[in-house]
């Protein structure tokens, strides 16, 4: 599943680990696009051009822990990557458990 945000986790990015950021090779441009300010003033937060957030446990295995989409659970990982984490890993994961079903 995509997340297409979680701004507590991408507002910690950019504020405090844009060096991290950086060590991970995205250019500081990418950094910088991270952050979008509406017409309204509102603050919004997008992971980094070809970066996509993605839970670690996937929601249908995620039933017991406390917050399924706090920051514990979520990673950002580069998108080729995500795709394949989602079409080898969790599409085959989910459909195992509905099998037993």
């Amino acid at each position: 599943m995509k997340i297409t945000r979680s701004p507590r986790l991408l507002r910690e990015l950019y504020t405090y680990h844009q060096e991290d950021l950086r060590k991970l090779g995205i250019p500081q441009e990418d950094i910088n696009a991270m952050v979008e300010e509406t017409k309204s003033g509102k603050i919004i937060y997008h992971p980094p051009r070809g970066w996509e957030l993605d839970h670690i446990i996937p929601l249908f295995l995620s039933g017991l822990l406390e917050n399924p989409n706090g920051s514990k659970n979520i990673v950002l990982i580069p998108v080729d990557i995500h795709e394949l984490k989602t079409k080898y890993i969790d599409n085959k994961i989910n459909l195992q458990s509905l099998k037993h079903f």
